[in-house]
């Protein structure tokens, strides 16, 4: 089970009697359970003691699905009439219970409390969020897969590109071969060609292509576990200066990587490639990258005024970016520290890349 046993460690340091996580809706799915469960259910109830085993509550529909996937077990039924909280309460008399406060809403504490009585509710979420950003192996294997998958529609975009006339085209190319592959979006692709790619996260639009750099940010989520790669080419013919600011951009990206050692701050890193960047430093809006996993932003964050470190087993992004008002340039890709220093999931050719306008 997902680290567990050490998490359960931290529970007891912290005098938490139970951890309490929740899914109450589609739109409220608390990554914590999927961490620990591999199951992703729009309602369910996660029970972790501190000592003694973890256990899930579901309802009576999703019983047999989650007995049969969940890597926690066992996994009880809400009988009908009743209510999760209802059973929990009574087989745990907790005065301490630890919840994940970024995923808990008012009503949700209100509803604990109803059920508990004088209870106190302690914040698990930066245990929770340090827990999750060193990977195992197998969300290493996963990211990986992922990582590959997203590099594989790039290269298929790139030869089917005489095909699409429009920003939306290639989106709702990537959308489609995503479904095909048995994955999902890691979020809405990023398509912005000319003038449109000064905006960092722009939406793809109807309008015809426009000569001069196109930005395609995009990942695919395998099996719960995120991708986040950019690539900017070029249609049209690149003035020399257009293609010396690319060549800039790649060479800060490189050197950017190049450093990453284990250790190393990420405010240093961010902080180095503002400096190299020079000029074109007020161009660059965003921080240098972010880490990634069940969610697309996880930590570390790798910024100038971050006091996150660059430790093994974390993965992840490097992408620097300029942003004039006339055009966009990105060059992100995904890395995994090792004791080696950083090693590129995504090996996907940077050269800059020109592919005629469309007619």
């Amino acid at each position: 089970m997902m680290r567990i046993k050490d998490f359960q460690v931290e529970l007891r340091k912290k005098g938490v009697d139970i951890a309490l996580f929740m899914n109450t809706s589609l739109y409220r799915m608390d990554p914590t359970l999927f961490y620990f469960t591999r199951l992703q259910l729009e309602y369910a109830f996660l029970v972790m003691p501190a000592s003694g085993t973890p256990y899930l509550v579901v309802p009576g529909f999703e019983h047999e699905r989650a007995k049969q996937s969940s890597s926690v077990k066992p996994v009880l039924s809400v009988p009908k009439g009743k209510k999760p909280l209802e059973i929990i309460s009574k087989r745990s008399h907790a005065k301490t219970i630890g919840v994940h406060k970024a995923w808990l809403s008012l009503s949700e504490s209100l509803a604990i409390r109803k059920h508990f009585g004088h209870v106190k509710l302690l914040d698990l979420t930066e245990d929770l969020t340090l827990l999750r950003q060193e990977k195992t192996a197998e969300e290493i294997r996963l990211i990986m897969h992922a990582c590959t998958l997203t590099c594989r529609l790039y290269k298929e975009v790139y030869k089917k590109f005489s095909l699409f006339t429009s920003e939306k085209d290639i989106a709702k190319y990537l959308f489609l071969r995503t479904t095909e592959l048995g994955c999902k979006p890691a979020f809405n692709p990023i398509v912005a060609s000319g003038k449109h790619a000064s905006l960092p996260h722009a939406l793809p639009s109807d309008k015809p292509l426009e000569k001069g750099f196109l930005v395609i940010d995009y990942g695919v989520m395998y099996k719960g576990y995120c991708s986040d790669v950019t690539r900017t080419v070029f249609i049209g013919t690149p003035t020399q200066k257009e293609k010396d600011t690319y060549e800039q951009i790649l060479r800060v990206q490189l050197h950017a990587i190049h450093s990453c050692t284990p250790g190393i701050s990420c405010s240093t890193l961010d902080k180095q490639v503002r400096v190299e960047l020079g000029s074109q430093n007020k161009y660059f809006t965003h921080s240098l990258g972010h880490g990634f996993g069940i969610h697309i932003h996880e930590q570390p964050n790798i910024s100038s005024t971050s006091k996150d470190i660059l430790t093994e087993g974390t993965v992840f992004t490097i992408e620097p970016g300029i942003y004039p008002k006339t055009f966009g340039i990105r060059i992100e890709d995904d890395l995994l520290m090792t004791h080696r220093g950083g090693k590129v999931l995504t090996p996907l050719p940077k050269k800059l890349r020109v592919f005629p306008h469309p007619r």
